[in-house]
């Protein structure tokens, strides 16, 4: 981001932080950092109140909740007073139903994180590799280390975190394909290998791990990675691995000359097909008594146990009643419970979904929306 002396920045991708004429504002307390952080999550856009209210007093907001919020919106416009003053213009507006922050790519880490990962990902789709790094480069280079790490113990900014690190994970993916297709397979097996400690069920990531092996001459690391991690699916969760993933497998053994690095000088224009689809970019949410679910994980456990990722306050719904997986064919729900799920209307136990699909679980209906295939 530029660092000109009058200008306004606001930073989530690490700690909060407002700044105008480069000196830090103070925000306030924890509930008014909480509503900045969700407006900038998703910056420009109107938040309704009754959402904002059910992500800031998520435990059983009281009947005061609209007025706290109005209070905390009104202590927040005076707080950014010096940015407004700058810009001469309020920076949070008041618009049915609810509320935004108007902000332009430059004053916004995430919007100029974005604005570079999209450039980047249009190198890749045209090949043009060394562009393609670079530009992750300067979007993951935005990051100050956790987004909003000042903020991890309050639940109502967990989701808003969540989907943060979602997005960084998809700038890494891209980069280090980017590199793989440069060659630079030896520098990557370290970083892969913890990517993937730190994300065990993003398939895309296994398969670039799998790749860089196989490619530094350890084909037999390659393939008891991916059977530690057939097991561990099998085992913990009763599924099996994506279909991309295994036809990966199959390449490896066979020594597939697709799999081969390119020679020193050139690039490898033919990423093989297989490896497109299982890092296939998927966005996606739920809706769910008008609340927005987004999935942002390779995995969401869904049912009425306390450590679900989606708990439902159903008593009809199961303890744990199904799984939705993002895989190679996109997103796939699997029903884990005794008394069924029923998706458009008809009982089953496995479907890959399809934006606009219901789901009905006990008496609660999830609707999923497909926002992005890139």
């Amino acid at each position: 981001m530029s660092t000109t002396p009058s200008e306004v920045e606001f930073r989530i991708l690490g700690p909060l932080e407002a700044l105008a004429n480069g000196k830090p504002i103070p925000l306030g307390g924890g509930k008014q950092r909480a509503l900045l952080a969700h407006l900038l999550s998703e910056p420009n856009r109107v938040h309704s109140i009754s959402h904002l209210v059910g992500a800031i007093w998520d435990e059983d907001p009281d009947e005061a909740a609209r007025s706290k919020l109005q209070v905390h919106v009104s202590n927040l416009r005076k707080a950014l007073t010096p940015a407004s003053a700058l810009l001469g213009k309020d920076l949070v507006v008041t618009q049915a139903p609810g509320y935004k922050i108007q902000v332009t790519n430059e004053q916004l880490d995430l919007l100029t994180f974005e604005a570079h990962t999209r450039s980047a990902r249009k190198n890749l789709e045209n090949n043009d590799f060394i562009r393609a790094s670079f530009r992750y480069g300067e979007a993951l280079g935005l990051w100050r280390g956790e987004p909003l790490s000042d903020l991890t113990d309050d639940s109502f900014v967990r989701p808003v975190i969540a989907r943060l690190r979602a997005a960084r994970t998809e700038a890494l993916v891209g980069r280090i394909e980017a590199d793989l297709a440069l060659g630079r397979h030896k520098e990557l097996v370290g970083e892969l290998a913890g990517l993937v400690a730190a994300n065990p069920l993003d398939e895309r990531v296994l398969g670039l791990l799998m790749i860089a092996l196989y490619r530094n001459g350890r084909q037999a690391d390659s393939l008891s990675t991916f059977a530690a991690y057939r097991r561990r699916l099998a085992d913990d969760l009763g599924l099996d691995p994506g279909q991309g993933l295994c036809d990966l497998e199959t390449q490896i053994l066979a020594q597939s000359p697709t799999l081969e690095a390119p020679q020193p000088g050139q690039f490898d224009t033919a990423i093989p097909t297989l490896l497109r689809s299982t890092l296939a970019r998927h966005a996606a949410h739920l809706m769910v008594d008008g609340e927005r679910v987004d999935l942002d994980k390779p995995l969401i456990t869904i049912g009425r146990r306390p450590d679900q990722d989606l708990v439902l306050k159903d008593p009809h719904a199961s303890r744990q009643h199904g799984v939705i997986k993002r895989d190679a064919a996109g997103f796939r729900y699997q029903d884990k419970s005794s008394n069924g799920t029923k998706i458009n209307g008809q009982y089953s136990t496995e479907h890959v979904l399809e934006s606009g699909d219901e789901l009905l679980i006990g008496n609660t209906t999830l609707r999923f929306i497909l926002t992005a295939d890139g």
